[in-house]
């Protein structure tokens, strides 16, 4: 593989990286000319360090993904946020020699990126909810772990979930559980549906042992990072900080058609992501956003405006022609 471009990436480019932020590098490559022969190029290379399950990075973590340039210019004309972070990324934050092609790149970014104000409204969205819906399966877990541990010390240790019925289904709903629900699913014999007790994806049909209910959960329950344990207590802020930045990247590049690193708004950031402010104020100054941008796409000519194709692949055969004939 040939290096094209390496840079520094993440929090230490927007601005927002704290004494616990690892370190994101962001990368594109050559193939090798064997690989573009025999069309076994590798898209997309992950190097990190090997981590236990469940374990997150540390300060002093560095990943790093890199892309085949293919497969990077194929996310920049779908308009994907990491390829757009890249694009703009300041030449300050590139990190040893730049191959040619990226500077061409660079110079004519504009033509090469396709864009979609669906996506980056979705992506904003599902940062903002996505672990605080995390947080709530794992709260649900939790408590429906604890009621039925309750249950089976007072039925002796033993019983079934069919045994508690009553108190299960009256359980779930004073608790106004979002993710958690009683549910008959089809089954071959001639009972048809089975009562099932569905709790944050988990299911166990209500011949269940007690014991075995308990174990289920918690171990679900065990499964979740820290993160979402943490949002189970309240929203994730590094997850609202995410939502807001993409959000005013995309403000900004759809009035100006540029994207400003690091972010300009790089301590507000920070403040959310440390969870110094208000998840409610956070959650409407998001929305307050959604808006601004729904109304600047439909008057912005980069939304909707495709991609270049042509000029895309005559990059991609200039390289790829140099690899195999040079």
């Amino acid at each position: 593989m040939t290096p094209v471009i390496r840079m520094v990436a993440g929090s230490h480019l927007y601005g927002t990286d704290t004494a616990a932020s690892d370190t994101d590098l962001k990368s594109v490559f050559l193939p090798s000319a064997r690989d573009i022969l025999l069309q076994s190029c590798q898209d997309v290379v992950v190097t990190q360090r090997e981590k236990l399950h469940g374990e997150r990075n540390q300060a002093g973590d560095v990943d790093e993904t890199g892309f085949a340039l293919h497969r990077f210019l194929d996310f920049l004309g779908q308009g994907q946020i990491v390829a757009l972070d890249m694009v703009f990324t300041p030449p300050e934050f590139w990190l040893g020699v730049v191959h040619p092609v990226w500077h061409r790149i660079v110079e004519s970014r504009l033509s090469l990126i396709g864009l979609s104000a669906a996506s980056f409204l979705g992506y904003c969205r599902a940062h903002a909810e996505r672990n605080g819906a995390r947080g709530a399966r794992l709260a649900e877990l939790t408590q429906m772990a604890r009621f039925i541990r309750e249950e089976r010390v007072s039925h002796g240790g033993v019983g079934r979930l069919e045994d508690i019925e009553a108190r299960l289904r009256g359980f779930i709903a004073s608790s106004n559980f979002v993710h958690t629900k009683i549910v008959l699913i089809d089954q071959p014999g001639p009972d048809g549906g089975v009562a099932h007790l569905s709790c944050a994806g988990r299911k166990t049909p209500f011949r269940t042992k007690l014991g075995d209910v308990e174990a289920l959960l918690a171990h679900a329950a065990a499964s979740y990072g820290a993160r979402a344990k943490a949002s189970s207590k309240g929203s994730d802020g590094k997850a609202l900080s995410h939502a807001l930045r993409v959000g005013y990247q995309t403000q900004e590049l759809l009035s100006t058609g540029h994207i400003t690193f690091p972010r300009p708004e790089a301590a507000h950031l920070r403040a959310i992501k440390c969870g110094e402010l208000n998840d409610d104020s956070v959650k409407e100054e998001i929305d307050l956003l959604m808006q601004k941008i729904e109304a600047l796409a439909s008057s912005s000519k980069m939304v909707g405006a495709e991609h270049d194709k042509a000029f895309r692949d005559e990059i991609i055969m200039d390289c790829y022609k140099e690899k195999l004939f040079k």
